[in-house]
């Protein structure tokens, strides 16, 4: 999924199941909705979510609001000696849909520009290159910011739980 605002990988450690849920714990605080400097305790823990026996939920905690943080996901399990951690992160719901709106909306401009519109009496004002080009940037835009965000992540869980990635 290397073009897609979306991951999907594993985890491999040598740490127990109950270690590796004890460490997500340490870091995780349960999720708020509405976060001001002014209430923040002194000890901030780095993300906001939850551990269910062997799941989890997170997202980071942040300064201000970047709408591309991701949304992670995971599964521990015991496999012979080793814990495998499947880690999914995928956008923001609110994100996602505000993306979707942007794209629909860009795209019926993109297929009435092709297609002439309802009429030949439609004269659009936007160009065809115009469009495409805004297409590409905003999927360019979407794609790096939450790619650049999820390594952020991808770097922390693998540091806190002393795991390698493997490949599939």
């Amino acid at each position: 999924m290397k073009y897609f605002p979306y991951e999907n990988y594993k985890l491999t450690t040598k740490l127990s199941v109950e270690e590796i849920k004890n460490r997500l714990c340490d870091i995780i605080e349960p999720k708020k909705y509405f976060r001001l400097s002014i209430f923040h305790s002194v000890e901030k823990k780095a993300y906001e979510g939850k551990v269910m026996s062997c799941r989890f939920k997170i997202n980071r905690i942040m300064k201000g609001r970047n709408s591309w943080r991701p949304t992670i996901t995971g599964e521990i399990e015991n496999n012979m000696g080793a814990t495998i951690i499947h880690i999914r992160m995928k956008m923001v719901f609110i994100t996602s849909v505000i993306m979707l709106i942007f794209f629909g909306g860009l795209l019926i401009s993109l297929f009435a520009n092709l297609f002439g519109g309802v009429s030949e009496k439609i004269i659009l004002p936007i160009g065809l290159v115009e469009l495409i080009f805004l297409i590409i940037l905003l999927y360019g835009t979407m794609t790096i910011c939450f790619k650049l965000e999820s390594i952020k992540s991808k770097t922390f869980l693998s540091d806190l739980l002393e795991a390698e990635e493997i490949s599939e």
